[in-house]
């Protein structure tokens, strides 16, 4: 019920059909680690989760690797979803430090994102293409990669932590 409903499912391959359900519902699709299979972890399951883990920087719980990285790969500030009727939503920032501005008062019109949906109605395109927008418009500095030590004493507690995240569970670096 929480979930973005899908329009009529296309005859294409099992791979495209996933896919445009991954890319309406903007959730995660993975491979499971307990079973051979793939697992769905929806957009709604993601929002407002409590801390599933917190890791200290002091207490040296991650490795020394950890290093931000300052790469505008994931940055989009004009979105257009196209559903699969035809009818196709755009959402542009407009203004800010992230915006289609010219720099300095914005990145420039050069991070668009065109992505084709299968959603029930085309009312739903507006909240995807916002949600998108937002997503790729964050102004923060970005960990793609964290490395914990697991082997210090100090770190037990986290031995039974850690196994059970999952894809898209939210953690905390203090």
């Amino acid at each position: 019920a929480v979930t973005a409903p899908m329009g009529p499912q296309v005859d294409d391959t099992l791979t495209a059909v996933l896919q445009s359900v991954e890319d309406t519902d903007c959730g995660l699709l993975y491979e499971t680690r307990d079973q051979f299979g793939l697992g769905y972890r929806s957009a709604a399951s993601m929002a407002n989760q409590v801390i599933s883990a917190t890791f200290s920087s002091p207490a040296a719980t991650l490795d020394t690797s950890l290093a931000p990285t300052y790469d505008d790969s994931l940055t989009r500030n004009n979105v257009t979803v196209t559903n699969w009727t035809g009818w196709t939503q755009q959402a542009i920032l407009t203004a800010g430090p992230m915006s289609v501005l010219n720099p300095p008062n914005g990145i420039g019109n050069g991070y668009a994102l065109t992505r084709t949906v299968n959603a029930a109605a085309d009312t739903q395109l507006p909240g995807i293409a916002t949600f998108l927008l937002g997503q790729g418009t964050v102004d923060e500095i970005r960990f793609p990669v964290v490395t914990l030590k697991m082997s210090r004493a100090s770190n037990a507690a986290l031995l039974t932590a850690v196994p059970g995240l999952r894809i898209g569970d939210y953690f905390q670096i203090t």
